[in-house]
Parts: structure tokens; C-alpha cells; sequence
């Protein structure tokens, strides 16, 4: 097999998700955690205490990167 390589620029930050956290958290909260400043550490934190907060109805895996 011959996988797909390719680049691109980044945005200044990126954050992979599972549906555990986008279902349970809304894009306008996860963008307001995003752009706080905080440590990626921090953000997935958070952003995953928010999602069970918001019920947790499913497994959470999250991570941030900024550049």
C-alpha cells in the first residue's frame, strides 16, 4: 500500500477530538477555550471536565497543538 503524503500550513492552533467531547461541548465554547490562553494542558482539561459536565455520554479524547 502507498499512503497519501502531503503538507500544508497550519492554523495557529489545532485541536483533535473525539465526538465524546465535540457532541457534549459547543464549537462557539471549544473556540472560547481555544483562544483563553491557557497551556494546551490546561485547554484539554478543561475542555474535557466541561464535556463531562455536559454529561460525558461517551468516551473523550482530546488534543491541542499550537504553533
Amino acid at each position: 500500500a502507498e499512503p497519501d503524503v502531503f503538507t500544508c500550513e497550519l492554523p495557529q492552533a489545532v485541536l483533535l477530538c473525539s465526538d465524546g467531547l465535540s457532541n457534549m461541548v459547543t464549537n462557539e465554547d471549544i473556540l472560547a477555550y481555544m483562544t483563553s490562553g491557557k497551556s494546551a494542558e490546561e485547554i484539554v482539561s478543561s475542555l474535557l471536565d466541561e464535556a463531562n459536565k455536559n454529561g460525558g455520554t461517551d468516551n473523550i479524547t482530546a488534543f491541542a497543538v499550537f504553533a
